[in-house]
């Protein structure tokens, strides 16, 4: 019968710290995945409106990073004759909240050298490093932020 060893202070501590860093994986990964899902749905959408067959899905919309994306996808929905003003309101504010979310949190997420403390991220256009606090809850609730924009994809309906 093997005997159960007591872990003392400093055992139990990384024990601890390696459940929090699988907690982090976790959500970082959700975060990820369901970025992922959403560029994939305006990549569709793009595709979509512009009725190209479907050797070019990959070909049209690959070569964009996610802000251009959304700027040539809000531009092709505008250029439609029949979109009136109400409507292009809403496809602006529509990826104008998606690039805003790009900028503050998937680029943050995505690229930043983590901790369980959060994230450490270089800015591109300032080359200043910043520390980003991100604990899980945060994470969790950038993902049903995600959620809430895949679902807010039908506010570009022209």
């Amino acid at each position: 019968m093997a005997t159960r060893k007591i872990l003392n202070k400093d055992e139990m501590r990384a024990f601890l710290n390696r459940f929090r860093e699988v907690d982090h994986y976790e959500a970082i990964g959700e975060f990820v995945y369901k970025f992922s899902q959403l560029e994939f749905l305006i990549k569709y959408r793009l595709f979509k409106e512009l009725g190209l067959k479907q050797e070019l899905f990959d070909i049209i919309t690959a070569p964009y990073d996610f802000a251009v994306l959304c700027t040539v996808s809000a531009e092709t929905l505008k250029a439609k004759p029949e979109i009136d003003d109400a409507k292009r309101k809403m496809v602006d504010r529509y990826f104008k909240d998606c690039k805003g979310f790009n900028a503050a949190n998937r680029v943050v997420i995505a690229h930043g050298v983590w901790s369980t403390s959060g994230a450490r991220h270089v800015s591109r256009s300032s080359l200043k490093p910043d520390l980003h606090s991100r604990d899980l809850k945060e994470i969790k609730a950038k993902c049903a932020e995600i959620t809430q924009l895949v679902l807010r994809i039908k506010e570009t309906n022209v």
